[in-house]
C-alpha cells in the first residue's frame, strides 16, 4: 500500500512537472512569435524609404533588410528566416515594384544569400583565429560584410541573369535584350556589393545593443 501510494505522489509530481514544461514551451512560443511580428513590421515599415542609386536609375537603395539581419543575428535563422518570408510579402503587397509578385522571392534569394555570408563569418570567427585573438575589435563587423560580400555578389550575379534573362520578361509581357541584361550585370554586381555595405554594421551594431540590454538565448552576434 505504501508503495502505491508513493507510485501515486511520484506520477503527481510528473504530471505537474510536465504541465510546466508545457505552459513554459507555449510562452516562448508566443514570445517567439512576437518577436517575429516586430521585425516583420520593420521589415514592412522601412521598406518604403528610398534612396535613389546614381549609377542605376530604376533602382534604389532601401533598409527593409536591416531589421531581418538583426533578427537572424540575436535569434538565430528560424526567427530571422520567419521575419523576412513575412516581411516581404508585406512589402510586396503594399508596396507593388516593376517586377510584381516576382519580387518576393527575388528578395527571399537575396536575404538567404545575405544570412549563409553571416554564417560564415560566424563560423570563421568562432575557429582557431578567435583563440590567437586575430580576430578582436572591428573584425567581426568587417568579416561579416566582407562575406556577406562575397556570397551575396557570386550567387545573385547568376540568379539576377537568369531572372532578368527568363522570369521577368514573362512577369512584365516583355523580352529583355541580352544586350540590355548583360550591360546591366556591372551595375547588380556594384548593387549587391554596396547594400551590405551599410546593412551588416548598422544590424551588427543594432544587435550588439540589443543584446548587451535586452536577455536573449541565442546572441549569433556574440563573437567573444
Amino acid at each position: 500500500m505504501k508503495a502505491l501510494c508513493s507510485l501515486w505522489v511520484q506520477l503527481i509530481k510528473l504530471m505537474f512537472y510536465t504541465q510546466k514544461i508545457k505552459k513554459k514551451a507555449i510562452d516562448l512560443e508566443a514570445k517567439t512569435v512576437a518577436i517575429i511580428v516586430v521585425f516583420a513590421a520593420l521589415t514592412i515599415v522601412l521598406s518604403a524609404v528610398k534612396i535613389p542609386t546614381i549609377f542605376w536609375p530604376q533602382q534604389n537603395f532601401r533598409l527593409w533588410e536591416i531589421p531581418i539581419v538583426t533578427a537572424f543575428l540575436l535569434f538565430g535563422f528560424r526567427v530571422g528566416f520567419s521575419a523576412a518570408i513575412i516581411g516581404i510579402i508585406g512589402q510586396t503587397a503594399l508596396f507593388v515594384g516593376p517586377a510584381g509578385i516576382l519580387e518576393a522571392p527575388w528578395g527571399l534569394i537575396v536575404v538567404l544569400t545575405m544570412f549563409l555570408g553571416l554564417y560564415l563569418a560566424k563560423r570563421l570567427c568562432k575557429s582557431r583565429l578567435t583563440h590567437m585573438r586575430l580576430i578582436s575589435g572591428i573584425m567581426p563587423i568587417v568579416l561579416f560584410t566582407a562575406f556577406s560580400i562575397i556570397v551575396r555578389t557570386s550567387i545573385m550575379l547568376p540568379v539576377d541573369y537568369a531572372i532578368y534573362s527568363s522570369i521577368l520578361p514573362i512577369v512584365i509581357g516583355v523580352n529583355i535584350p541580352i544586350a540590355y541584361i548583360i550591360g546591366l550585370m556591372p551595375f547588380t554586381i556594384l548593387f549587391n556589393v554596396l547594400v551590405p555595405i551599410y546593412t551588416v554594421p548598422l544590424s551588427y551594431l543594432l544587435a550588439k545593443t540589443i543584446g548587451n540590454n535586452v536577455k536573449v538565448d541565442n546572441k549569433f552576434s556574440d563573437t567573444r
